[in-house]
């Protein structure tokens, strides 16, 4: 079966959690003889914005659609993006389509698939097609319980209550066009469904190649040392670990960050943090 991938990045140059399960994914259909193409986003600023490139990446044709834009923000490019997506949607012919992710993307993608007459599957991995702040995480620093059809955007994030709503309505739509939508998460199906989605979501192991941990022999005594990986944003916590650390004497923590530190700046309390220097990739 010939398939296309579409999200918001692809290693190597994006290696966050969502698309790295993209890539593994694409490793396990590919050893079951599935041929698998991808359409990603780019975040490469030397190359123009609104452009695509193509390029090759352990053995995978990709096309990347290049947005310098913030991910957040899907409503300036959907025109430029679905142009792209479409020529190349032609191009690779597949028999499926499986959008991971959307975000610096456009929803406008899944009914362009629908209109091609291709089998679109969806995978929710966050709450992004319901929270434009995608982590359910008010401008307050507050937890959300969630969009109340665009309400609780404009209520508790400033949001513009015309545009939330719509936002709203066009997301959980473009959700609807899929003939099947899954998730690696039974909370995120669970939290979907309470939002009132009305397509079943199905939740299934992501099929990520989880590797078994290698403990370090033991050494000398030293310094406690912490590892993070993920992306350095507020959300995820990683203040927390910092702030607990510093209880701690002869202590430091290391850290690689996956994003566009352009877009995803440090938050205030990481940065200096102690230990070797945060490793941005």
């Amino acid at each position: 079966m010939k398939i296309l991938f579409v999200v918001n990045g692809f290693p190597p140059t994006e290696n966050a959690g969502t698309e790295i399960v993209a890539w593994q994914q694409a490793r396990a259909l590919r050893a079951l003889g599935h041929d698998v193409a991808v359409f990603a986003r780019g975040f490469d600023r030397s190359r123009p914005n609104l452009s695509v490139h193509d390029e090759r990446h352990d053995g995978f044709t990709i096309r990347r659609f290049t947005s310098h834009g913030p991910g957040g923000n899907d409503d300036d490019r959907g025109e430029a993006v679905c142009a792209a997506f479409d020529a190349f949607l032609q191009q690779a012919a597949p028999d499926l389509v499986h959008i991971h992710h959307l975000i610096g993307l456009a929803p406008e993608i899944a009914p362009t698939v629908r209109a091609s007459g291709k089998a679109l599957v969806v995978t929710l991995h966050d709450f992004w097609f319901g929270c434009p702040r995608i982590h359910l995480w008010r401008q307050k620093r507050e937890r959300c319980d969630g969009p109340e059809g665009g309400l609780a955007c404009h209520r508790f994030c400033d949001l513009d209550l015309g545009y939330s709503q719509q936002r709203y309505a066009r997301m959980m739509t473009t959700i609807e066009h899929a003939d099947e939508v899954v998730s690696d998460s039974r909370f995120v199906a669970a939290t979907y469904a309470r939002w009132g989605l009305t397509a079943p979501v199905t939740a299934i192991a992501p099929g990520a190649e989880i590797a078994p941990a290698q403990l370090a022999p033991p050494g000398e005594a030293g310094p406690l040392r912490l590892g993070y990986v993920g992306s350095l944003i507020e959300e995820k916590g990683a203040h927390l670990l910092v702030q607990a650390v510093r209880g701690f004497p002869e202590s430091e923590v290391v850290g690689t960050s996956s994003g566009d530190p352009t877009t995803q700046p440090t938050p205030t309390c990481c940065r200096g943090w102690p230990g070797t220097p945060l490793d941005r990739r």
